[in-house]
């Protein structure tokens, strides 16, 4: 798929690869050179790890939305194509 860099630099992540990737407008990305390519990926959340009695939990360093069943469903649509 091809798309073109405006005057300005940005270049259009076309429709199909946002929705194949569940990107929405807004969100954060990396964007390095690697190999002589660009490569786009999501920033990843930062996580601290806790020890409780229970086990080791994973807690974000910034606040998320909350996980929903339908967040859940839709990721779980996205994974099966």
């Amino acid at each position: 798929m091809r798309s073109t860099i405006d005057q300005a630099g940005r270049v259009v992540i076309p429709r199909p690869i946002r929705d194949e990737l569940g990107w929405r407008g807004g969100e954060e990305i990396d964007i390095e050179v690697v190999d002589g390519a660009v490569t786009i990926s999501p920033v990843t959340t930062k996580m601290t790890l806790i020890e409780t009695d229970d086990g080791v939990v994973a807690v974000p360093e910034t606040e998320l939305p909350p996980l929903t069943g339908e967040v859940v469903q839709q990721t779980r649509d996205s994974i099966r194509r």
